[in-house]
């Protein structure tokens, strides 16, 4: 709870970050990031977690675990912890919570080829969409716009959610981490962690934009996510944040 304004009443705060580091997944306050907003996820239900996401309707947070190689749900009062897609899955390295159809996204990779998946939220009606793909990294869906896009080595991708309509955005980025949607304002954003910048566009690949430049500190970044005027970054030890421009 939070103090309201008027000083008089509180409020619940709905508005927090969810981050993961390996063998744990923590929810933070946006507005003090050392208050834990939710339980923090720990062993043994967790052991070397990959990626994250959140569906709101529901209060679920979705990862997947590369070590027991897993993709897995649980409310964020850490009850109904379970498997969605199970121990066959290939190296899942990214997914995303389609909220509005209820699907669920991921990558997996093989020896034989890097695809990007489809199912329910529950797991059923699992399928592949798009394949050929080389080391995909981040991938992020826009379902309010019917459109998919992940990074693939120095490339950056959409595609319709159904995998058609495949489309090369940018090709010469240098290690493009931490993809993330500014929905309000329709703009794709991502990290070159090569350089130590981020960059942003439209969602149709145009106005390609430098707008921040924290070589010492994005040179080690890991994610990005954009809250109203703030852009959060996860560095390999430390959670920072700076206002968007």
């Amino acid at each position: 709870m939070k103090l309201a304004p008027d000083e008089k009443n509180c409020y619940e705060q709905k508005e927090f970050f969810i981050y993961s580091r390996n063998s744990e997944i923590r929810g933070v306050d946006v507005d003090n990031p050392y208050y834990n907003y939710i339980t923090p996820f720990t062993d043994p239900d967790v052991s070397q977690v990959k990626t994250v996401d959140f569906d709101a309707l529901e209060e679920r947070i979705y990862w997947s675990d590369l070590k027991p190689r897993f993709i897995k749900r649980a409310f964020i009062n850490g009850t109904g912890i379970e498997t969605v897609i199970s121990a066959d899955l290939p190296y899942a390295h990214a997914l995303a919570v389609d909220w509005v159809s209820r699907n669920i996204y991921w990558t997996s990779s093989d020896l034989e080829e890097a695809q990007i998946n489809v199912a329910r939220l529950d797991g059923s009606l699992r399928t592949s969409i798009i394949h050929g793909l080389d080391h995909p990294q981040c991938l992020i869906v826009h379902p309010l716009k019917g459109k998919l896009y992940w990074s693939d080595g120095n490339n950056i991708s959409s595609a319709n959610m159904d995998g058609s309509n495949i489309k090369n955005l940018f090709s010469s980025q240098k290690e493009p981490v931490g993809l993330s949607m500014d929905y309000a304002e329709n703009k794709l954003y991502w990290i070159n962690s090569r350089t130590g910048i981020i960059s942003r566009c439209t969602l149709e690949g145009g106005n390609l934009e430098v707008i921040s430049s924290m070589t010492q500190f994005l040179t080690k970044a890991t994610a990005l996510a954009i809250m109203g005027k703030y852009k959060n970054f996860i560095t390999q030890t430390s959670l920072l944040e700076c206002a968007a421009s």
